[in-house]
């Protein structure tokens, strides 16, 4: 048997719901993709606004990477004695 330091679990289960959160935006975005029908020459304008929900959800992807890194490299730091 392991066990594993509380810390790390938490740690993990944060890390765990945050790709079940960007799973579930980039599902939406997949759904409303695959059941879109633009009217009447709309499609451009479905399509802008598809691929403006992809990009923003991309950059929160990527904010949310970038700041799991930065916690990441302060604990580290901060666990190396000094």
């Amino acid at each position: 048997m392991s066990f594993v330091h509380a810390s790390d679990y938490h740690a993990a289960l944060a890390r765990l719901r945050e790709a079940e959160a960007r799973i579930a935006i980039l599902e939406s975005l997949a759904n409303r993709m695959a059941l879109a029908t633009p009217r009447g020459g709309g499609w451009e304008k479905s399509y802008r606004a598809l691929q403006e929900e992809a990009r923003r959800a991309l950059r929160e992807a990527r904010a949310d990477r970038t700041a799991r890194a930065a916690a990441t490299a302060s604990e580290a730091g901060a666990a190396i004695p000094g």
